[in-house]
């Protein structure tokens, strides 16, 4: 771990200080993959078959300008195949540059990491890419379909793959997670209120905040199939887990619309009671 950090701060020292050239270079060889794999499995149309130069050309402008570029280059292709299809394909590029590239800008070039780290058959490239440009931070929620669980089990018995595995308090998190899940975070499981930047980045991201059961732990971990150690190893019981679940009894306690049952269940018994 120790020889990690040493690396991770002289690459940090490197980037620092030729930054400028560095970004340009991973411009052009990203934009230069990505034009030669379009026309390679598209190439419909040879006239428009000039990856380098318009790689060039890229390379001094803005990242977002390669991403609106591949998507020209797909639909001068499809047309060649059918109006109907490159008309389909540009709606679609239409709504991901509204939704993604508008708001984020300077994340554009993640758009091209990711097909072309699967179309080489390297998926695994794309949460080192993410922790690179966006933070370390970023390569949690990458996979699709990422839920956070909150909680810091006790050793395993034998013939278990967990021990106690009850909810930790999810506000001491609250620091990190709107940027997990503007990043992709769909939920997360844990105990306790949210703060108000929490239940906003679950609003605008359409994720969800779910509560277990404090205190049950035992219980709990009977839901838990498998157990695996993904990350940190060394900080033990503090260390990533991918768990596998079944049943696995939680409350959906803020929901993708901001409701908060902290909030409207305290409010509906202090109508009853008083």
């Amino acid at each position: 771990m120790n020889d990690l950090i040493v690396w991770r701060d002289k690459l940090q020292e490197l980037y620092a200080m030729k930054s400028i050239y560095i970004d340009k270079a991973v411009q052009f060889v990203l934009a230069l993959v990505t034009f030669l794999m379009i026309n390679q499995n598209i190439g419909l149309m040879k006239a428009v078959a000039t990856p380098v130069a318009l790689a060039v050309i890229c390379t001094f402008l803005p990242p977002v300008v390669t991403a609106y570029v591949a998507a020209g280059l797909v639909i001068v292709h499809l047309f060649k195949l059918s109006i109907g299809v490159a008309a389909a394909a540009a709606l679609i590029f239409v709504v991901m540059f509204i939704f993604y590239c508008r708001f984020t800008p300077k994340k554009a070039l993640l758009l091209l990491v990711t097909p072309v780290a699967f179309m080489l058959h390297v998926p695994y490239v794309v949460p080192v890419a993410c922790a690179l440009v966006l933070g370390p931070i970023s390569a949690v929620p990458v996979v699709f379909g990422t839920i956070i669980y909150y909680m810091g089990p006790s050793p395993a018995r034998e013939g278990r793959p967990i021990g106690s595995a009850g909810p930790t308090t999810a506000s001491r998190m609250d620091k990190y997670a709107p940027q997990l899940l503007d990043l992709g975070l769909l939920g997360m499981i844990g105990k306790g209120r949210r703060s108000s930047a929490v239940k906003e980045a679950v609003v605008r991201n359409g994720a969800v905040y779910f509560a277990a059961v404090g205190g049950a732990g035992a219980l709990l971990s009977k839901s838990i199939r498998e157990a695996e150690v993904v990350a940190y190893e060394d900080l033990g019981t503090e260390a990533i887990r991918k768990l596998t679940v079944e049943e696995f009894p939680v409350i959906v306690c803020m929901d993708s619309e901001g409701t908060d049952l902290y909030e409207t269940a305290a409010e509906k018994y202090r109508e009853e009671f008083v």
